[in-house]
């Protein structure tokens, strides 16, 4: 802090001029003795010269002392002070910058009003007082401020003060004392300048305020801050909300949500989840410890479906009591979280057939297995499946066959063809999934030849090992689990080791790129995959029928899955989840819509109807809404031409910002604690307006020096007097 120095009585100072006396004294006494001739006597004269210096020495340093004490009396009784520099004082004008905390974790219910209200009311009181600002500015943390210059008129700061409104963003308070001090360093009529903040002291976002040591102290503005969050808060709220998984029909989604009590004591609340017009899923109980606590947050899952039916679906995650009816306490808009999501249609694979013979059985062909365990319906539309196969002999597919196609999988394909080996490249290239498995028919030459080292994840070399129940089987002892093709399959690493390979091709991976899915017990690989521009190739050893392993057994459990999440996990558009956060920029892109605009339905309504507005599609298509200030479901549909088709409808969610659930506050004597020990100044807080005047009142005035200036006084005295007694002991 820069300190300011001055005197309570100034005219005093000219007792200072008293520090000549000594001086004058002594020109007055320096009178030149006469000279007397005297016999030359060398060690006299010696010691006469010694002497004198001496005598010199003391004489001056008297002087000195002397005039210093005649110098700092005339200060003691000017009676020196210092202040700081720029200081508040409450009864001096000032230009005021309010900041407003809007976020949402200011409407908890506090009493009879919410900590918002009362921080309008501690505001208004600030500019309609007794002594109001000159001049000043109000800004709130969230949207647009309703008085963002300054301004000398503070019946308009105060009714900016009474139309803020509450927000559901997250408070962004060094962002906004940044810009208050930017607008009052710019008003340089006044020098007296402060910053009021009105918050919660939410410790989300007055962590950030405590770490802004040097912008704060570089400052010559005063930060005052009111603390509003006087009272202790009943509040469970939901932070976060996730979905994994495809948005594929029928494929599993695992919905999860974290939850955190910012209530002092231990809380049990339901937490729910409903799709659109369906049941909720069983709610589950969870039980959470007070604020600050270990396990005051928790995480809920929940494993639900995408639906049978591909499109936009939406749905909410929210609490409840006993009776299912939604979870009252001091905070509602943290209660519960929205989502809306883009379904996909199923996933298509094409299975290439190596054998062409019609009386083949599973146990020989291996397309044959591939066709059950991607369409255990066996072709049923209607049926709860995600993956819809074709099949087709390998030596009728063409390049054009992969229109539209998710998963390729050959199953013991003799040979490809150049064109055919080309095409296959360019589909994983742009982002396809290819699954290959070799078998009795199967050319290793060919296959190198053909696609070379830059598709295969390994060089296929001899098969070895035998046919037949008798043969000696080798099994599975490295499963890379942490695979998106694997992960989450089974809870036991032994469930993953249950197939057996009797006979198989070796694979010789150096150099290629690939990575070991599945390895045998003797170290050979027995699946090697590898990503190719977008897209990935996996290589199986073995074939996909009864011939050669126990796939059509005990070991089917984790082929069948992992095939099945392949083609799962294999469509390049995995369905959109279209949920964003308050205040965010949403782009809406109807498919197979080129022109017209957009008509979005608000979640709000205005003169008892559903607020809506049109947005223009440029010329990419696209969209662009602005106007996420609500929160809720929004629906959009396509205006012209293109309005009838299926992809010229939908909807999003918008949602709180979750760090606001954290309702975790400082209180006013902890928040002090923090500016002390990280050494910020000018930085007040107390809990109502009266307090925090108070703070930088006694922060701002003077300190007096008379008492030092005085015992400085006594100490000369006293080395005066030493001084002068040595002198004439000498």
């Amino acid at each position: 802090m820069i300190l300011g120095f001055g005197f309570l009585a100034p005219w005093l100072l000219l007792g200072a001029a008293a520090m000549a006396i000594p001086f004058v004294l002594h020109l007055l006494s320096s009178v030149r003795a006469k000279d007397i001739e005297f016999p030359t006597l060398r060690f006299l004269k010696m010691s006469m010269e010694k002497t004198a210096r001496k005598r010199r020495v003391q004489h001056w340093l008297l002087l000195l002392i002397r005039a210093g004490l005649l110098g700092l009396l005339a200060l003691a009784v000017a009676q020196p002070i210092t202040n700081a520099l720029g200081g508040w004082m409450g009864k001096n004008k000032q230009s005021v910058a309010v900041v407003l905390d809007n976020s949402y974790s200011m409407g908890a219910q506090a009493g009879s009003a919410t900590r918002f209200e009362q921080a309008k009311a501690h505001a208004e009181t600030l500019l309609t007082g007794e002594n109001p600002p000159t001049s000043g500015v109000v800004l709130t943390t969230n949207g647009a401020s309703s008085a963002s210059e300054m301004t000398s008129d503070w019946a308009a700061l105060a009714r900016a003060v009474r139309a803020a409104k509450l927000s559901a963003g997250r408070a962004g308070l060094l962002q906004k004392i940044k810009q208050a001090a930017q607008l009052l360093n710019q008003h340089d009529t006044v020098s007296q300048k402060s910053i009021y903040v009105f918050s919660d002291l939410q410790r989300a976002s007055f962590e950030e305020i405590a770490s802004a040591k040097k912008l704060l102290n570089e400052q010559n503005i005063h930060v005052m801050i009111v603390n509003t969050a006087l009272q202790d808060i009943a509040n469970i709220g939901i932070s976060n909300l996730e979905i994994g998984g495809r948005r594929i029909v029928n494929s599993a989604m695992e919905i999860s949500a974290t939850v955190v009590n910012s209530s002092p004591g231990d809380r049990e609340v339901l937490v729910a989840v409903r799709m659109e017009n369906q049941r909720p899923i069983s709610p589950r109980r969870i039980t959470l410890a007070g604020a600050g606590k270990d396990r005051s947050v928790a995480t809920v899952r929940f494993l639900t479906s995408a639906g049978s039916g591909a499109g936009g679906k939406s749905g909410e995650l929210y609490l409840c009591d006993e009776a299912g009816e939604p979870f009252k306490d001091d905070l509602a808009i943290d209660n519960v979280r929205r989502f809306s999501m883009t379904v996909r249609p199923r996933a298509n694979a094409l299975i290439l057939r190596g054998s062409s013979r019609a009386e083949a059985s599973v146990d020989t062909d291996a397309s044959a297995w591939l066709a059950i365990v991607t369409d255990p319906w066996s072709g049923r539309e209607d049926a709860p499946w995600s993956i819809t196969p074709k099949i087709m002999n390998a030596t009728d597919f063409q390049p054009a066959h992969l229109e539209g196609i998710d998963a390729l999988l050959a199953a013991n394909v003799a040979e490809f063809t150049p064109a055919q080996a080309a095409a296959i490249a360019a589909f994983i290239a742009r982002g396809g999934t290819v699954m290959l498995f070799l078998g009795p028919d199967v050319n290793p030459e060919a296959y190198n030849k053909a696609f070379g080292p830059g598709v295969l994840p390994g060089k296929i070399l001899q098969a070895v090992g035998e046919i037949g129940a008798d043969a000696e089987a080798v099994g599975v002892a490295q499963v890379d689990t942490t695979d998106p093709y694997l992960k989450g399959l089974f809870k036991e690493r032994s469930d993953y080791l249950s197939p057996m390979v009797r006979r198989y091709f070796r694979m010789d991976r150096t150099g290629r790129g690939s990575t070991v899915l599945m390895g045998l017990a003797n170290r050979d690989p027995l699946m090697l995959t590898k990503k190719i521009g977008r897209g990935r190739i996996t290589v199986c050893a073995t074939t996909s029928s009864g011939q050669w392993s126990n796939f059509l057994g005990s070991g089917a459990n984790v082929i069948v899955s992992m095939v099945v999440r392949a083609c799962i996990l294999a469509p390049r558009d995995p369905g959109r989840l279209d949920s964003y956060m308050w205040g965010a920029q949403v782009a809406i892109q109807p498919k197979g819509v080129k022109s017209g605009s957009i008509k979005i339905t608000l979640p709000v309504k205005q003169d008892g109807k559903y607020k809506t507005a049109v947005v223009q599609l440029n010329s990419k298509g696209q969209a662009t809404f602005t106007d996420t200030k609500h929160i809720g479901l929004y629906h959009w549909q396509a205006i012209g031409p293109d309005a009838d088709k299926p992809g010229a409808k939908g909807s999003f969610a918008v949602n709180p910002n979750g760090s606001e659930a954290d309702l975790e506050a400082y209180s006013t004597e902890a928040f002090r604690g923090v500016l002390e020990r990280a050494k910020i100044e000018q930085v007040y807080v107390g809990s109502n307006l009266k307090e925090v005047m108070a703070s930088a009142v006694q922060d701002a005035q003077p300190t007096e020096w008379w008492d030092l200036v005085c015992m400085i006084v006594i100490l000369l005295l006293i080395a005066e007097a030493l001084v002068a007694n040595r002198k004439q002991i000498a």
